[in-house]
């Protein structure tokens, strides 16, 4: 919905968070249908959702750490966005879509990654078996280092054709490309960090 809401309805930073707002709700309203409807095992249900403090206390203990992180990264991208249309205006914005777009085909294969070989890590570290503990660390490791890595000269090396898969417009594919690669300049690094991450 970005491109259509900032470009072809000319909506600018306004079609941006429409674009956002709308897609948010239409996931909340799928899943709240999916899970009180009858094709799932666990439904939800209004006399099952009882406040007991035995019960909520250890998953706000729990949960809270993620919370914090996931508030403030939500606080800097709202600071990220109005800067971003005060000082550059909707191309600002529109590229920065485009290079979120772009992040999330490096951030989500990795995680992926390391979410599958957690339960694996997990599971021989339980058994006692160190040695494939090792073997599943260093294959996850050099999977997403190589992974990161790869993408990163892509990204440095053709940006232009990265920022070409969400738009046709040139002026706003040329300031992505040169963007892209300011913001993108790190994140060689991400394989190893989620990889690690995962491991200890």
């Amino acid at each position: 919905l970005d491109p259509i809401f900032i470009y072809a309805l000319g909506m600018g930073v306004k079609g941006a968070a429409l674009a956002t707002v709308l897609s948010q709700a239409v996931g909340a309203i799928w899943i709240l249908r999916f899970m009180t409807g009858k094709k799932t095992i666990l439904r939800l249900k209004l006399s099952n959702m009882k406040l007991q403090l035995p019960i909520i206390g250890p998953c706000l203990a729990l949960g809270i750490s993620t919370f914090v992180m996931l508030a403030t990264e939500s606080v800097l991208s709202v600071s990220f966005t109005s800067s971003l249309a005060e000082y550059g205006g909707d191309i600002a914005v529109g590229a920065m879509t485009v290079i979120t777009s772009v992040s999330l085909l490096v951030t989500q294969p990795l995680s992926g990654v390391c979410q599958g070989g957690g339960p694996i890590i997990s599971f021989n570290f339980g058994a006692g078996k160190n040695d494939r503990v090792r073997q599943a660390f260093f294959t996850q490791f050099v999977v997403c280092s190589v992974y990161a890595g790869v993408f990163w000269l892509a990204l440095l090396a053709v940006p232009q054709v990265f920022a070409g898969i969400f738009s046709s417009d040139t002026a706003l594919v040329s300031y992505t490309a040169w963007a892209m690669r300011i913001y993108m300049a790190g994140i060689v690094g991400l394989g190893l960090q989620l990889a690690c991450q995962q491991g200890f």
